[in-house]
């Protein structure tokens, strides 16, 4: 009975080895892909397609820009980022922009 039961345990360990194997592949699977997205991030052609949308949800620190957080062409799905933000972080002062003009401001609206 003793050597049904150890026989039984070694399946089990070799199938959660190799289970962790297959997991393991799928990471390093998925690790590649997700990098390779980072890297497309980076094209410099990037920013000329965000130029053709004229909402933009930003923080703004003292004196300077911050982050970007939404680049939209609808304003109401820029408004939505907009109030998403201002409910995420309300210490911080977010700017809804339509090309250079200021559309919203947390701190005035408050």
């Amino acid at each position: 009975m003793d050597e049904d039961g150890e026989a039984h345990t070694l399946r089990l360990l070799r199938e959660l080895r190799d289970l962790a194997e297959e997991i393991a592949e799928g990471h390093e699977d998925y690790a590649h892909r997700f990098h390779e997205l980072l890297q497309s991030v980076h094209n410099p052609n990037l920013p000329d397609v965000a130029k053709e949308f004229g909402f933009k949800v930003e923080s703004i620190g003292e004196g300077h820009r911050g982050r970007t957080v939404a680049v939209c062409a609808n304003v109401t799905i820029a408004r939505a980022a907009w109030e998403c933000a201002c409910k995420i972080f309300p210490k911080d002062r977010w700017i809804l922009t339509w090309g250079g003009m200021i559309q919203c401001d947390s701190k005035r609206e408050r």
